[in-house]
């Protein structure tokens, strides 16, 4: 904030706050996996249901879904969007799994109510992301402790 303005002195009317997080996972940068472990291994069986069926799973060239949530407790209505699929790496050409996620609320609100949402948004999305994956993904994530 600059000094000698408070949030009351700013004029102009938010419309839409969001956070965006584009995560992309690559097998050949995970420990413990290789290139033949199947993405129903590493993700949530409802992010992976097209590579659960195995007859149709070797087929898959490509696959892109978009999934619009309504958000519960947050102080503003917010919502969820999360595309998520197979993307190609440009320079290896390997196949990696794509989960972008926008979490945003639209109308008029104040900068405090805004910030509000923005850290409710940023604890929704970090349990977002944990949801999309299995433990063996989770753990070949290699987290850390901050």
């Amino acid at each position: 904030m600059v000094e000698g303005l408070s949030e009351n002195n700013f004029m102009t009317p938010l419309k839409r706050v969001g956070l965006r997080y584009k995560d992309i996972i690559q097998k050949s940068k995970l420990a413990n996996v290789d290139m033949t472990t199947e993405w129903s291994e590493l993700l949530n069986s409802t992010l992976a249901a097209v590579f659960i069926e195995k007859d149709l799973s070797s087929y898959v060239n490509g696959f892109n879904t978009n999934l619009l949530l309504e958000l519960a407790g947050t102080s503003l209505p917010g919502r969820l969007a999360s595309n998520y699929g197979i993307v190609t790496e440009e320079s290896t050409k390997e196949e990696c799994f794509l989960i972008d996620s926008d979490f945003y609320a639209e109308g008029f609100f104040t900068y405090k109510s805004a910030r509000t949402f923005l850290n409710e948004a940023n604890i929704k999305s970090r349990n977002y992301f944990h949801w999309c994956l299995t433990p063996k993904l989770y753990i070949a994530l290699r987290p850390t402790g901050i």
